[in-house]
């Protein structure tokens, strides 16, 4: 069975460890846009889920500027300490971490943020993607830096000390394209879409990573036949039923929807 996450409506947990507090999310997407390559998003804000069963999910971006994105407080042990002690207060049971290349050029410290995770009962999952993946032309640059920073990292620690998964944020409607798009070219995304998480989970395959380590982010308007252009609700279904091969959960984003019956 997939695994199907709901990102919290409207709630962000804000990581500074001297303001405990808990915000409204602004409307829209509060993950950004694009910007795990980079690793400068989101100021001080994890977007928080709800993982059925197994404890909140958090999205922890990093930034260039706030002292507690994931890149700054992975590599201080006082914001590592002080961090541990908000998931934990939080009930926090999965990471997903905005590592973007430091598992290339900081192995060691994400070796040993992931084995502190472990020993927490944190899993710890590489969040990367960009929407641009999705054209066929760049795929090759993705697998390149999938392989760079997610297996090659994880073929070099030992187990305690491994990325547990890998999930894509690769979001078509953030293309530029998007807003001017017809139905029928939105429909077309999407299907460029499934066939990226298709080269995604064939490259971890290949490279001998287990069969459960790929999830991915969806809106959960992505089921409307008007907003995309699905051609009938069998067009529709096929390709959830196409996408569940490749990809083992779904976390769905709730932008401003603000109706947990909407959504479900």
């Amino acid at each position: 069975m997939r695994n199907i996450q709901v990102v919290a409506l409207g709630i962000l947990l804000l990581w500074g460890c001297d303001k405990e507090q808990l915000a409204g999310a602004p409307e829209g997407n509060s993950t950004g846009s694009n910007s795990a390559s980079s690793g400068s998003i989101n100021g001080n804000e994890s977007t928080a889920g709800i993982d059925a069963g197994t404890g909140i999910s958090v999205w922890h971006w990093g930034s260039e500027s706030n002292a507690y994105g994931i890149n700054n407080v992975v590599a201080d042990p006082a914001k590592t300490n002080s961090m541990v002690e908000q998931y934990k207060k939080y009930n926090v049971r999965r990471l997903y971490g905005g590592y973007a290349k430091m598992p290339g050029y900081l192995k060691s410290t994400i070796a040993s943020w992931n084995k502190r995770m472990k020993k927490e009962g944190i899993t710890s999952i590489y969040l990367i993607g960009d929407a641009q993946w999705i054209y066929p032309e760049n795929r090759a640059a993705m697998l390149k830096e999938i392989t760079d920073y997610y297996i090659s990292f994880n073929k070099s620690v030992d187990d305690s000390s491994k990325m547990q998964g890998l999930h894509v944020d690769i979001e078509p409607h953030q293309l530029d394209e998007w807003s001017t798009a017809t139905a029928q070219r939105k429909r077309e995304l999407l299907m460029l879409l499934k066939d990226t998480y298709r080269d995604i989970k064939n490259h971890l395959l290949s490279n001998d990573i287990k069969e459960n380590q790929l999830t991915a982010d969806i809106p959960v308007w992505f089921d409307s036949i008007t907003a995309i252009g699905w051609t009938s609700e069998a067009d529709r279904n096929a390709w959830f039923t196409d996408a569940g091969r490749y990809v083992n959960g779904f976390t769905l984003m709730d932008y401003e929807v603000k109706s947990v019956d909407t959504i479900v």
